[in-house]
């Protein structure tokens, strides 16, 4: 990832150049974004305003409070986001309707609150167009500004239908032209700002994406119908899929006293501001997906499987068998409450 992307300050706009020989981010994204994060400072190091902000974030989830991580406002009027959005046509969705697929089927969902936003019928109703996470029922791109590779031709990626969306962003070469590979964004400094911390971000997996493959399936499909639910607890249990620093710079100029030695900071353990972001070692967001900043396990290897343990997480404690024929599988400390299971340190190897 940090050999992906260079980003680069001229005056008051910051050029992010793709480095890769495919679109940036590439692939059916799946929930995948890469962002701009930008913390602006005034003369004595106070932060001042932040685009791009990624954070906790409370929701309701199965009727129960729930902290999550994920961007704090998706439509930042100060912010980048790179990512495509598939969608799905009204004739699409009319077609749909006829075969027997249910008008009731989500199309959306809050992502606070879970309450479903959009139907297919009211994609049928729109005369255009409704945004899905229903990868496989989407037949149309309706937003896609994931940056172009080197020598990305217009021509040919409109035979391969891989043109931007709208296809004038980059340099809008038009026919027998090649796009732009890199982006250059504007930056909007506030009041005060002295200097700014730049990061570009990637995230592997979104909360609104977890959410909406957990919300959807109605587990009318027996071989998938825990999915959901498999997929969002472990996406819970394993940090959140936590954002990666792909790149960093700064505009301006720190404060004297403080000049950073690493941007972004990657040395986590020597008590020292190495980037000048006021936040030291495991405290500096940075350094959240380094070893020696990991929460501490809750496998204490005592032979007993106890609330916490599960056999994916512990596997000395407790037992468990998570793969071949489904109604075979189990996992003590799986949450599910059963006798004589239910204290956690007996398992009765019950799916």
């Amino acid at each position: 990832l940090t050999r992906a992307a260079s980003l680069e300050v001229q005056g008051n706009s910051v050029k992010v150049t793709n480095l890769t020989g495919h679109k940036l981010i590439s692939g059916y994204p799946e929930g995948r974004r890469m962002w701009l994060n930008v913390k602006w400072y005034d003369a004595a190091n106070t932060l001042i305003r932040e685009d791009g902000a990624y954070g906790d974030v409370s929701v309701t989830l199965d009727g129960q409070p729930l902290t999550v991580r994920t961007l704090l406002d998706l439509d930042d009027p100060n912010g980048r986001v790179y990512e495509a959005h598939g969608s799905i046509t009204a004739p699409w969705a009319s077609k749909l309707l006829s075969v027997g697929t249910p008008g009731t089927m989500p199309m959306g969902f809050d992502r606070v609150t879970g309450a479903v936003t959009s139907t297919l019928a009211d994609a049928a109703a729109t005369g255009t167009y409704a945004e899905s996470f229903h990868f496989v029922l989407n037949n149309h791109v309706a937003r896609d500004n994931r940056i172009p590779p080197y020598g990305f031709a217009y021509d040919e990626a409109r035979v391969r239908n891989a043109l931007p969306v709208p296809e004038t962003q980059f340099g809008n070469p038009g026919a027998g032209g090649q796009y732009d590979y890199f982006d250059q964004v504007p930056l909007s400094p506030p009041t005060g700002a002295t200097w700014a911390e730049i990061e570009l971000k990637y995230q592997p997996t979104s909360w609104e994406y977890i959410q909406f493959l957990y919300l959807a399936n109605d587990g009318s499909n027996a071989f998938l119908a825990d999915e959901g639910r498999n997929l969002k607890d472990a996406w819970l249990a394993t940090g959140m899929a936590e954002p990666e620093t792909m790149a960093a710079t700064t505009w301006g100029s720190p404060p004297a006293g403080c000049t950073p030695d690493e941007t972004p900071e990657t040395t986590c353990d020597d008590g020292v501001d190495n980037d000048c972001d006021e936040a030291v070692d495991c405290d500096d967001t940075n350094c959240a997906s380094e070893p020696t900043c990991a929460p501490p396990s809750p496998c204490n290897g005592n032979g007993v499987c106890e609330p916490g343990e599960d056999c994916l997480n512990c596997v000395s404690d407790c037992q468990g068998k998570t793969s071949g024929k489904r109604n075979k599988r189990y996992c003590c400390g799986n949450g599910v409450l059963e006798a004589p299971e239910g204290d956690g340190s007996i398992c009765d190897q019950n799916p």
